[in-house]
């Protein structure tokens, strides 16, 4: 350690030598040199009474010099083993791999000293210097709160803060109110009287967004480059988050401002929490490639190291922003957003996981194991934080499994492909759970000798829609969970589909033949949209949209939206609106169309009563309604429209009444000027007869019928 102490820093070097009261006795003999030279220099300074005669301009004409303590680059750090005399060495030399280790930086400890009693015994803390400061803020952030065993968990400090950590005050003083700055409101379209939906449309460098209407959609913003690839939604719709070299921004309220921006080098992937609150950033291009960050402070929480393969997201998030959660082998590694470490200073141990998923609904995690030597497969429900198991279904022939769950989180199926006896064929069969009764029932639905291509939950039902068949015969089924029992609602067969899209309000769906020239069962864009009525199934519409790639419900469920992306096809590029009854409404034909992306709605506050009692009881009352506000729309006319053509009417009959009481004026006058008419002048009528052929018939009589 270094110091350098003026005689004008005398109040400084005090400061430093309470900073190391701590170990200012038997601490490393390069501490107790600071502590005494500080010491000395202050002595210095505090006998020099004749600098007061000199102004402080002549002695300092420059602006005066900052004390430059060597601080920057040392680390306090705390809650180390006592360890005995012997092994103080040995903890020495651990403590600088540990710290080489964690901040993934070789060589970056210049000296550690580890602080001891009388008995040359570590007292439980000590320092550790670096070669830069940069290098002692990574420590801080890379180390503190890191297990050196279990027993001990390191508290890292910067011994340039350590002071003022030191002399905190032990009364607490309140500050000063801040003033009043009134937010930008980020719920503002909920406020929209025709309760439009918003949706966002990139094409070529511009970015605009749309309220929705069923006859036209209204611009309301245009901004040229406001992204660099694409745009992404947060999952209640408060925020649009664009891409750019530096990081990413986060825009909201009525005049689109800027609300938050991260900085993280040219950020390819994003995933927010489902309440909003962080965000995850992803660069392969920046040395910390994942970052969590604070939406609301724009501060970054804790920063993680890509895994050797990454995939996306690598962060799985319960439904309520407690927890996060990472596999890793043979483990779980499950975090608190309170502190950002693990939950109970360890994580969960789960040997050869290979999938999870955490409940929509609920702080549950589903996960399945492989078959292990004489252990079958197995799928659990683990409620956290206290880890207890709910529920374990033994699977065996496991080739694969695939969890999903029910977006309202009252079921869960785990799609199970299995081995025939003879290992030559795999068979599919599904468990699905039914998790809000009591010991969570599981009941099992088996297709053999048919490939599944397709899987998805009705949103907020019981039913659910699995595509199974091969091209030409490709079928769509339908099913409903019933106490007891899994009953099949409907086959649809030799259907071109690949994908299930069901309305978030339930009972309609859309199954689609979406294009995708890199999968193998691309299909050319047909959309069959589907009524899952409670007496039965029927196809409302089939049509086509050639090339679509995308298909979206509203969060409505009113309106699909159905796209083809510059990204995928290099023609045809647009999209069109459809009815939840697969009427087409609107076509939206752009050169360089790339992306239209719903904007979603968060949870209604109205809870299943109210709903009741104020739509469904006066149902009657707002169907009159909306039939008249869909007139009105149909018109294409909106008020001011049809304010001016009434008043063009008005003025149009006016204008009729005054020229017709001139021309009853005028008549008479008019009249005896009008010559006589003669007799060549009238009128004769001409009769003329016009014959045309219309049609001949030939019929053959027999003669001996004449006779």
């Amino acid at each position: 350690l270094h110091t350098t102490c003026t005689c004008h820093a005398d109040v400084r070097a005090t400061a430093n030598i309470t900073l190391l009261t701590r170990a200012r006795t038997h601490c490393h003999p390069l501490v107790a040199a600071v502590v005494q030279n500080a010491r000395k220099c202050h002595r210095t300074a505090s006998t020099m009474e004749d600098v007061d005669q000199f102004s402080e301009e002549l002695l300092m004409p420059e602006p005066p010099p900052v004390l430059d303590d060597g601080f920057d680059t040392v680390v306090v750090v705390d809650n180390l083993p006592q360890a005995e005399a012997a092994k103080v060495e040995k903890l020495t030399g651990a403590m600088k791999k540990f710290f080489q280790k964690k901040m993934d930086a070789p060589d970056c400890v210049k000296d550690v000293y580890l602080c001891q009693d009388e008995s040359k015994a570590c007292t439980g803390f000590g320092f550790v210097e670096f070669h830069t400061p940069q290098l002692a803020k990574k420590a801080v952030a890379d180390v503190s709160g890191k297990p050196l065993d279990k027993d001990h968990v390191l508290s890292v400090t910067l011994l340039s803060a350590f002071d003022q950590i030191v002399n905190t005050p032990e009364e607490w003083v309140e500050p000063p109110p801040e003033d009043f700055s009134e937010q930008d409101d980020l719920s503002w379209w909920l406020l929209n009287p025709d309760c439009d939906d918003q949706y966002a449309v990139r094409q070529q460098g511009d970015t605009m967004i749309y309220n929705n209407k069923w006859t036209q959609p209204s611009l309301v913003e245009n901004r040229t480059r406001w992204t660099d690839t694409c745009v992404a939604w947060s999952p209640k719709g408060s925020y649009l988050a664009t891409f750019h070299g530096p990081g990413i921004a986060l825009w909201g309220g009525p005049e689109w401002k800027r609300m938050a921006k991260f900085g993280h080098h040219r950020v390819k992937l994003i995933d927010f929490s489902p309440d909003e609150r962080y965000l995850v950033t992803f660069s392969d291009e920046a040395p910390d490639p994942i970052i969590i960050w604070d939406i609301k402070t724009g501060q970054a929480k804790r920063k993680f190291k890509a895994p050797p393969q990454p995939y996306w997201p690598l962060f799985k998030w319960s439904h309520d922003d407690k927890y996060f959660a990472a596999q890793a082998p043979d483990q779980i590694r499950i975090y608190e957003t309170s502190t950002f470490k693990l939950l109970d200073q360890k994580p969960l141990k789960v040997k050869k996981v290979v999938d999870f998923q955490w409940s929509p609904s609920d702080n549950y995690i589903a996960y399945w194991v492989p078959e292990d030597g004489e252990k079958p497969a197995n799928v659990c429900i683990m409620r956290v934080p206290d880890r207890e198991k709910l529920t374990v279904r033994n699977l065996f022939s496991v080739k694969e499994c695939s969890i999903k769950w029910q977006e309202a989180g009252t079921y869960l199926c785990v799609q199970v492909d299995r081995y025939t006896k003879s290992k030559k064929q795999v068979y599919t069969n599904f468990e699905l759970f039914n998790v809000k009764e009591k010991l969570i029932p599981c009941s099992s639905l088996e297709f053999e000798k048919t490939k599944i291509s397709a899987f998805a939950w009705e949103p907020c039902g019981d039913k659910f829609a699995i595509i199974h068949g091969e091209s030409p015969r490709i079928c769509v089924s339908f099913y409903q969970l019933q106490p007891g029992k899994i009953a099949k609602l409907e086959t649809f067969d030799r259907l071109q589909v690949n994908s299930i899209f069901w309305s978030p309000k339930g009972q309609y769906c859309v199954v689609a033949g979406l294009y995708n020239p890199s999968a193998p069962n691309s299909m050319t864009g047909q959309l069959t949209y589907i009524d899952t009525v409670a007496d039965g199934c029927s196809i409302a519409t089939a049509t086509e949209h050639m090339y679509a790639t995308d298909c979206q419900w509203d969060p409505t469920g009113r309106f699909v939206i159905s796209s083809v992306s510059h990204w995928v096809h290099q023609s045809d590029n647009g999209y069109w609106l459809w009815s939840f009854q697969g009427r087409l409404l609107q076509k939206h034909n752009l050169d360089k169309f790339y992306q239209v992306v719903w904007r979603p709605r968060p949870p209604s506050l109205l809870t299943k009563k109210d709903i009741e009692e104020g739509i469904t009881d006066d149902w009657k009352k707002w169907q009159a309604r909306f039939k008249a506000e869909d007139f009105k729309m149909a018109s294409g006319i909106d008020e001011e429209e049809r304010e001016r053509r009434n008043k063009l009417l008005s003025d149009w009959n006016a204008y009729r009444s005054k020229r017709n009481q001139n021309v009853q004026e005028w008549a008479p006058v008019l009249l005896k000027k009008r010559p006589a008419p003669s007799s060549a002048d009238t009128d004769e009528t001409v009769e003329e007869t016009v014959e045309f052929f219309v049609k001949e018939e030939v019929e053959e009589v027999d003669p001996s019928d004449l006779a």
